[in-house]
């Protein structure tokens, strides 16, 4: 009698798994942060370098006659308007007993290690987007050496002005032909004396950027917070 043979089975092939591609860095995230990182650390050598331009000014004009301070020069108030910084943020610092407001976009950094003795608290407020930024610093260094100082290296003389109700000295200069950019550098400096010390306030921005007003409008809006808390 005949066997049937029992149907074989064939295996079908087993498909191959193929392997998950990685996501995809983000390009854009990651050039976005390498600019604000060298816009950080370009910020932070300007200081230092001032910095060390200032000492040396400083060591000179401890060996001369300093010069007298400028003549008053009176500024102008304007129409009254309704105030932008309303819902700006505050920055106070308590141990100099100062508070300041800074616009939307803006950053305060950590505040870094002083290279000057004579450099008591620094700040530096960026705009997170575009080139420039805040400087808010406080000295041991006597205000009319440090007024003489900056007058020495900037070439200008101040004049008097007041901030936050009280007296001070501002000048402005630019910065030419700069190895890094910006290559013209626009500086504003604020000099207030208080209580036996320094408080400057800086701004630094490109002086050929086409929102240099812009910038300097939201400067004076800032300066126009500037507090002293006691």
């Amino acid at each position: 009698m005949e066997q049937n043979n029992p149907e074989i089975l064939q295996a079908q092939p087993v498909q191959p798994v193929q392997p998950t591609q990685p996501p995809k860095p983000n390009n854009f995230l990651v050039v976005l942060l390498s600019v604000l990182l060298l816009i950080a650390v370009l910020i932070t050598a300007l200081f230092i370098y001032q910095n060390f331009q200032l000492r040396k000014q400083l060591a000179q004009i401890q060996s001369a006659t300093p010069s007298p301070l400028p003549t008053v020069v009176p500024t102008e108030e304007g129409t009254p308007t309704p105030d932008p910084t309303t819902d700006w943020k505050t920055y106070t610092n308590e141990k100099y007993k100062f508070q300041i407001k800074y616009a939307p976009g803006m950053i305060l950094e950590p505040e870094p290690i002083a290279p000057d003795p004579e450099l008591l608290s620094f700040r530096n407020i960026k705009d997170s987007v575009n080139n420039w930024s805040v400087a808010i610093s406080v000295r041991s260094t006597p205000y009319k050496a440090l007024v003489s100082a900056w007058e020495g290296l900037s070439g200008k003389k101040a004049t008097k002005t007041e901030v936050g109700g009280v007296d001070a000295y501002k000048l402005d200069w630019v910065e030419s032909g700069r190895s890094v950019k910006p290559n013209d550098l626009y500086n504003l400096k604020i000099i207030i004396p208080y209580q036996g010390f320094s408080y400057d306030i800086s701004l630094y921005l490109d002086d050929k950027s086409s929102k240099k007003e812009s910038y300097l409008n939201i400067f004076d809006q800032i300066l126009s917070t500037f507090r002293f808390t006691e």
